[in-house]
């Protein structure tokens, strides 16, 4: 799986103009299975509208556009897009 490390997100973001919030996960630079231990994180951009008005479908289809958008499709853990509870 592609690789994106906080440092380059931040670059990222930077360079589209975009204030956000990066934040490390709890299994940020450990080891997982078989995976070597990396930056894994959560990036929070903040929006006009509040978000927990949309039911979860929509809110996921936000997030794949956002992802898209961003260029970070690659670097997006499809189990956190499918998950319901880690929703919103």
């Amino acid at each position: 799986m592609p690789y994106l490390s906080i440092q380059d997100a931040k670059k990222l973001l930077e360079n589209k103009n975009i204030q956000a919030l990066i934040i490390p996960s709890k299994n940020h630079q450990k080891i997982k299975g078989d995976k070597k231990a990396v930056d894994r994180f959560r990036i929070i951009i903040p929006t006009q509208t509040p978000l927990n008005l949309l039911d979860s479908k929509t809110f996921r289809e936000f997030q794949a556009l956002i992802s898209k958008q961003l260029g970070l499709n690659s670097f997006v853990d499809t189990k956190a897009l499918s998950d319901r509870a880690r929703i919103l």
